[in-house]
This record gives C-alpha cells, structure tokens and sequence, in this order.
C-alpha cells in the first residue's frame, strides 16, 4: 500500500482551479465577478460547479 501525497494533491488542484491565465479546452475554471451585491467595493470570484459548463 502506498499512501496517497494529498498535499501535493491539494496543491496541484489550487494551481489548477484558480489560474486566470490557464488555456485549454474548459479553462479557465474560475472568473473574477466584479458585479457584487453584498459588497459593493469588494471583487469575488466563482469556480465552474463542474468542469464543461459554459456559464458561470
């Protein structure tokens, strides 16, 4: 048995999801909302709720 490394896991799906600069097909996978209610002053961002949609 070979325990999975779930750190290197954990930072390779950080670099992943939240590059704004990522390209291929489905990327990038987060996006910078600037039209915020809450928080008027304050940008958030959104990750895609799977990988393949279209919309945020």
């Amino acid at each position: 048995y070979e325990m999975r490394d779930w750190e290197q896991v954990a930072l390779g799906y950080d670099s992943l999801v939240f590059d704004l600069n990522a390209t291929g097909l489905h990327l990038p996978v987060i996006w910078i909302n600037t039209n915020t209610i809450n928080y008027p002053n304050h940008h958030s961002f959104g990750l895609h709720s799977y990988v393949g949609t279209s919309s945020p």
